[in-house]
């Protein structure tokens, strides 16, 4: 199985006097993407190099990847808990 789920949201970040002026810009809120995805072990690593792929500038503010296990995953709607809700995405 692929991606068990994505969320992708919009922020600002403060940004850093390098990151400024490297984006042409006078205010200090820089605009950043925040993507939560969960996926199976095996896919971890692919998944690591194609987001490094698609959003490496070579510039500051490129952002960072954290990989993290996940523990337990509850759908709250039913209270159904365990793989059974990993693998219905």
């Amino acid at each position: 199985k692929g991606i068990v789920d994505l969320t992708l949201l919009q922020g600002a970040e403060l940004g850093y006097e390098e990151a400024i002026a490297q984006l042409g810009q006078t205010q200090r809120l820089i605009p950043k993407r925040i993507m939560t995805i969960v996926v199976p072990d095996k896919l971890v690593q692919r998944t690591v190099e194609t987001i490094m792929k698609v959003n490496k500038t070579g510039k500051s503010g490129d952002g960072k990847v954290f990989v993290m296990p996940v523990l337990e995953a509850v759908r709250v709607r039913t209270g159904e808990s365990g793989d059974k809700v990993l693998d219905e995405f």
